[in-house]
């Protein structure tokens, strides 16, 4: 029996195009895995739980983390997603496939 990891890499390969997958699909689980991985520190720092390890005098203001966390989609939406997508011809012409070995 095939292991979970491969079967559901088979379903991607058979419902989504190479394209997709590349593009699209690494976009997303980016974004996924760089924006949730810093939710529990905006939280406890909104908390005031991080307050004692804080090295800096500096606070920072939920206006603040707004702004950084407003120009950080800006910059992933705008650079990031369009060298994804003008880089897929380049991997396809270096051999990459979607199929499993």
């Amino acid at each position: 029996m095939a292991s979970l990891l491969e079967s559901t890499w088979q379903y991607l390969i058979t419902h989504f195009s190479d394209f997709q997958l590349a593009c699209v699909g690494s976009f997303i689980l980016h974004e996924s895995v760089f924006f949730l991985s810093g939710l529990p520190f905006i939280f406890f720092e909104r908390r005031g739980y991080l307050n004692k390890y804080k090295i800096q005098a500096k606070t920072n203001a939920p206006a603040a983390q707004e702004k950084c966390i407003t120009r950080l989609l800006l910059y992933h939406f705008c650079v990031n997603l369009p060298v994804m997508l003008l880089s897929y011809p380049v991997f396809r012409f270096m051999g990459m496939r979607s199929s499993l070995p």
